[in-house]
């Protein structure tokens, strides 16, 4: 059907497309198609990939969010990870390029993990915004090398996330506001 487009798609980037649906489980192929990747079958997990405003393994990766009970900070780092990052580095004085390498690695918390640094820096930075007080927010992005309207752009992100799982009935008291401090996770049967 697609090869009678104006701009028919290429044939191989479909197949390469199907298959990673079919790597991050998607999709499922029917018995008697194992040669065919094309005639695949959309799984639940697919549903839910398709309606997130996210790469898929992304999605993914709030999908496990959600099984191991930690739904909001999965929720945060896909966020983080599918935006331009919002750290900064300065280039023109080698102090400053330290001193944001410190903070970095401080918020990491000796996990040398880039998603749970951002997660950290996020958590931070989203009280003071929540305090309505743009002056200590920037001020916090300012002391800590991070780009005030990018991170922004995180939370605006987190808050579809959360609107796209609210839709797909997931507890309200799993998804408010996107700021793990404020939340009680528990455990619950949704997706």
């Amino acid at each position: 059907m697609l090869s009678y487009a104006l701009d028919p798609p290429d044939l191989n980037k479909l197949r390469e497309g199907a298959l990673l649906l079919l790597e991050v489980g998607a999709f499922i192929l029917p018995k008697g198609y194992i040669d065919d990747p094309l005639k695949q079958e959309l799984t639940f997990l697919g549903h839910v990939m398709g309606s997130m405003p996210l790469d898929v393994r992304l999605t993914r990766l709030i999908v496990f969010g959600f099984v191991f009970d930690c739904l909001t900070e999965a929720a945060i780092m896909a966020a983080c990870l599918s935006l331009p990052a919002f750290l900064e580095v300065p280039y023109n004085d080698k102090k400053q390029k330290i001193l944001s390498y410190v903070m970095r690695m401080r918020q990491a918390k000796g996990t040398f993990s880039d998603p749970i640094m951002m997660l950290n820096f996020y958590n931070e930075w989203y009280d003071l915004y929540c305090e309505d007080d743009q002056k200590k927010s920037r001020d916090y992005c300012k002391r800590n090398f991070l780009n005030f309207n990018r991170i922004n752009e995180v939370a605006s992100l987190v808050q579809d996330i959360f609107g796209c799982l609210k839709r797909m009935n997931i507890p309200e008291d799993m998804c408010r506001n996107g700021n793990p401090r404020t939340m009680e996770m528990s455990n619950t049967n949704s997706f």
